[in-house]
């Protein structure tokens, strides 16, 4: 009997060794970080490794002394690994300029990949004060570093740091990647329209200062902010121009300091007015209205938000509206309209007729043959995106046509991509 009981709970271990799961090999990730265009090693850079699509980091670690760091335990995947130090830019695997893209890894399983090598730039910063015409100080003012990035054919300018001016008007920011750059300035905060601001007697908030509506008691303090009635600032690229057509294109280098110091300019607002029209009935509009206007340069377009919109009987107004071009958006139920505004040093009264939204169709034909993988029937293969007013996606039929049965009025761009499932055909 005792016999047979050993005997039964071998054959129990044993069978329950054979239904056990195999361990999938884990892989592995090293390599080493260095001052860019050097040989130079550099320790306690911190080093995240983010699964590609990401925005936390799977694992970090930090460099040794020899500049070199591991990821011994790494599931298979898609990766990029991300490096930051005091002193020195961010910066991220496989980049070829120092604010340039940066690659993914893939790793297969068990795969142990090495000699991965990331290169750090000195971080370049700008300081400086933004005051108004009287000389005195604008706090919680916003400057931003930006760049010129090409999205779908198209330049835009990007936003790469931020600030916030302190109580002395200064503002610095520090550790940018050495290139290219657009410095811009504005003082949104600074318009209270009535310089009123709460601040919390208390001390115990470290935000300072409220907007609006406290239930802590509070003390009224008005503080004038260099506006006279009707006027706001602007928003000002360096050094010191409204329009960004004359903006200066500043060079920033490895450990650089540049001083961009701005003086707000006050610019007279405007109100743009009118009334929307059913094309078709020669009628103000009355129910389901809306309007927006948008600010046109050659990096924003059609990019912006409604300033204030207010119906009644098909009229609408925009208040606070600063001199310069604009692209007026106008819908009442399927109903759409799009007028071009140009507001001078006065108000402006306009028409807008909206009517039904127009069909948009077309045939997608591949130049020679088609690329490998593409199978000779085109439907649920191909996707056609239009941006613009309005994203709009649709498919293509079997021999690549498409249409979009209802397209509000605007500048719109077309672009065609794979569906999901043929995403990675080359």
């Amino acid at each position: 009997m005792k016999t047979l009981g050993v005997a039964l709970i071998a054959a129990l271990i044993q069978g329950a060794s054979i239904e056990a799961p195999q361990q999938v090999p884990v892989a592995s990730i090293a390599g080493n970080v260095v001052k860019w265009g050097t040989a130079d090693r550099l320790s306690e850079v911190i080093v995240e490794l983010r699964a590609e699509g990401g925005a936390r980091p799977v694992a970090s670690t930090a460099t040794s002394e020899n500049g070199e760091f591991v990821f011994p335990n790494v599931a298979a995947g898609r990766y990029r690994v991300f490096a930051t130090r005091s002193g020195f830019a961010p910066a991220e695997y496989g980049r070829r300029r120092p604010n340039g893209a940066g690659q993914g890894i893939s790793l297969a399983p068990g795969e142990r990949r090495s000699g991965l090598q990331i290169a750090m730039t000195e971080g370049a910063t700008v300081y400086g004060r933004i005051s108004d015409r009287n000389g005195q100080p604008l706090p919680f003012a916003d400057v931003r570093i930006e760049k010129v990035d090409y999205k779908s054919g198209r330049a835009a300018l990007v936003p790469v740091q931020t600030a916030i001016t302190n109580d002395l008007g200064e503002y610095r920011i520090f550790w940018i990647a050495p290139g290219q750059y657009y410095i811009r300035a504005s003082a949104n905060n600074n318009q209270t329209y009535g310089g009123t601001m709460l601040v919390n007697p208390g001390g115990a908030d470290t935000s300072g200062a409220t907007w609006g509506a406290t239930t802590r008691p509070t003390a009224r303090v008005t503080r004038p902010v260099g506006l006279d009635d009707g006027e706001l600032y602007a928003p000002l690229y360096y050094p010191s121009v409204p329009s960004i057509e004359n903006a200066s294109l500043v060079e920033l280098r490895a450990g650089m300091e540049r001083n961009a110091s701005f003086t707000m300019i006050p610019a007279r607002t405007r109100e743009v007015r009118g009334v929307v029209v059913d094309q078709s009935t020669g009628q103000p509009v009355q129910s389901g209205l809306r309007a927006s206007l948008y600010p046109i340069d050659r990096y924003t377009q059609t990019g912006g938000t409604t300033l204030q919109f207010n119906p009644d009987n098909g009229a609408f107004r925009f208040s606070g509206v600063r001199s310069g071009a604009y692209e007026l958006i106008a819908t009442a139920g399927d109903l759409t309209g799009r007028l071009v505004v140009d507001v001078p040093d006065r108000d402006v009264n306009v028409t807008v007729n909206v009517s039904p939204p127009p069909r948009l169709s077309g045939r997608v034909r591949f130049e020679g043959q088609p690329p490998t993988g593409f199978p000779a029937d085109l439907s649920r293969v191909l996707e056609i995106v239009i941006r613009g007013t309005s994203q709009l996606t649709a498919g293509t039929t079997a021999t690549g046509e498409f249409e979009f049965q209802k397209v509000p009025v605007g500048n719109y761009q077309i672009g065609v991509q794979p569906f999901a499932p043929l995403m990675d055909l080359p």
